[in-house]
């Protein structure tokens, strides 16, 4: 099976956001008058999306007692299966010839170095087959071994995206998203809310990046983007 179409569209991340040249709080600017912009209404997809296919096979499906379901993150994984991440951090392996073949066949509660709970939302297969996945408690990001058992390392995280008291971040609300660039040399995480001191409109972009003779992803760039909804917002419309 050809998965390639659930990959997250990522490379356009350093198009639409500005480079923060310090750590400090992030303020909207105006835009220029007469300036166009294309909005899509609720329940719309950009031009850009296309769904080639749609399956429910998993509709209250269990596996060894946990609900394959309330999946945040899905990424294509070895030997044509798919790896899914549940909302309870729970890591499934799903196969299936087809759409309407999907079952999971194995899962792994993810656990941090000292035997805690995660809380994930976010992972992505590295080039070496090890699972890069987040937490949003401390927050964290940490490199899993291929079967998501071990802790192999865990990322540096900048002092201002932790969660307060420790940093500027909001508990729950800052890393959601993950995505590895073409190459698989530079990691991109995104935050689901702004910092305190930012301007409600805008989240974080933080990325990591390391040469191919290196093992070990290291800080890089962060950036601010400006969302069109007020981001600290919980229920949207």
């Amino acid at each position: 099976m050809n998965w390639k179409s659930v990959t997250a569209i990522s490379t356009a991340v350093a198009a639409a956001t500005e480079t923060l040249p310090a750590t400090g709080p992030v303020h909207a600017q105006p835009q220029p008058e007469g300036g166009s912009q294309e909005v899509w209404g609720i329940g719309q997809f950009s031009p850009a999306i296309k769904i080639n296919s749609f399956s429910d096979k998993l509709d209250k499906a269990t596996f060894n007692g946990n609900f394959a379901g309330n999946f945040s993150a899905l990424t294509p994984a070895a030997h044509g299966t798919l790896e899914a991440l549940s909302d309870r951090s729970s890591l499934f392996t799903i196969t299936g010839r087809h759409h309407d073949d999907l079952r999971p066949t194995n899962v792994v509660q993810l656990k941090d170095e000292n035997g805690h709970p995660l809380d994930s939302e976010a992972f992505v297969i590295d080039r070496e087959g090890t699972r890069v996945i987040t937490s949003e408690t401390e927050p964290s990001i940490c490199r899993f071994s291929r079967d998501s058992s071990t802790v192999l390392a865990s990322l540096p995280v900048p002092a201002e995206l932790k969660v307060t008291p420790a940093g500027r971040a909001t508990a729950n609300l800052i890393f959601e998203g993950l995505a590895l660039q073409p190459g698989g040399h530079t990691l991109v995480a995104s935050t689901e809310g702004a910092l305190a001191g930012d301007d409600s409109t805008t989240v974080r972009f933080q990325t990591w990046h390391h040469d191919i003779d290196e093992q070990e992803f290291k800080l890089c760039r962060q950036y601010a983007y400006h969302v069109d909804s007020d981001a600290h917002r919980l229920n949207g419309p």
